[in-house]
């Protein structure tokens, strides 16, 4: 999820694919107002510095450790006390899906990186485009707020970035409950609610989709692919995997 929104208003933008960037980089303003419009491309700043901006009549407070959005068209009136420096991008976003919503300034925890990152990938522009639009992207996901007839609680996303990474280990409700500091009904109601199906067929579905991958797709041993994914017992692995992908391991690695 994006960091804490610190103003109301934002925008729904689609990050399904990574942006197009007209210009990337580093740039200085002197102090007084100063007047811009983008008729088709979307602007990103870094900000370490107190300032205000206001985006078509709406006056948005900036805030040192803030990321800015504006989408194109957005007339913008900047208002600076003194000479300021800020990481800026304009760029387009050529996604169908609006999966996101950009926030008009999003405060970031480790904005000292973040600021980093973007300052690196401005350095890309002329060498290697690609990867300055791949890191732009990743910055652009890492402030965005999830759109809110598909975000997940908390709590759910926690215990599935936790189911993933710790696959190879042993992995039940209660221990899953515990750590995050709930009931073990409590975390069952809300993967059915929000996931449609229990935490332990959740398990076991994330589990054999990447033992799916791993027999079609490597050389590995099928006894290393049952311990890496959780199920150590050669026995117990083949009856998961015949049982929920409907062949055996051996069958699956052979393609058929």
């Amino acid at each position: 999820m994006g960091a804490d929104c610190v103003d109301a208003l934002g925008w729904p933008a689609p990050l399904d694919a990574p942006p197009e960037i007209e210009v990337l980089g580093v740039g200085p303003h002197d102090p007084g107002t100063h007047r811009y419009r983008l008729p088709r491309l979307w602007c990103l700043h870094a900000f370490s510095y107190r300032a205000e901006v206001v985006i078509d009549g709406v006056l948005v407070p900036i805030r040192p450790g803030c990321f800015g959005v504006c989408p194109p068209g957005a007339e913008l009136v900047y208002r600076f006390a003194r000479p300021v420096r800020h990481a800026y991008a304009h760029f387009r976003l050529p996604g169908r899906a609006r999966v996101a919503r950009l926030a008009a300034m999003t405060a970031v925890a480790d904005y000292a990186g973040a600021e980093q990152r973007f300052a690196e990938a401005a350095g890309w522009m002329a060498t290697a485009p690609d990867r300055a639009a791949a890191r732009l992207w990743d910055l652009l996901w890492m402030i965005a707020q999830p759109r809110s007839d598909a975000a997940l609680p908390p709590l759910v996303e926690r215990a599935c970035a936790r189911i993933e990474s710790g696959m190879g280990g042993a992995l039940s409700v209660s221990d899953l409950a515990r750590e995050f500091g709930c009931s073990p009904d409590h975390l069952g109601r809300l993967f059915r609610q929000h996931l449609r199906t229990g935490v332990v067929a959740y398990i076991r579905e994330r589990r054999m989709r990447r033992a799916r991958h791993l027999l079609r797709d490597t050389g590995m041993p099928i006894a290393a692919i049952g311990a890496l994914v959780g199920i150590p017992d050669p026995h117990h692995f083949n009856k998961v995997v015949r049982r929920v992908l409907g062949h055996a391991p051996r069958a699956l690695r052979s393609g058929r």
